[in-house]
């Protein structure tokens, strides 16, 4: 399950915080079961960047 998911971005993205690198196939799975693309972030790495807003009108 994702931690959450950012709502203003282009497409819906489901954010997930793991443990190790080993559940990055899972992941992918379930978000594009779900329609929403990913975002991942490896405790204990550099934290990638956050996914870019959309500006919405």
């Amino acid at each position: 399950m994702a931690s959450l998911v950012f709502t203003d971005t282009e497409s819906p993205t489901a954010a997930f915080l793991l443990t190790n690198d080993d559940d990055r196939d899972t992941i992918a799975e379930i978000a594009t079961r779900a329609g929403a693309n990913v975002w991942a972030w490896v405790l204990g790495e550099e934290m990638p960047a956050l996914p870019t807003p959309t500006l919405r009108s």
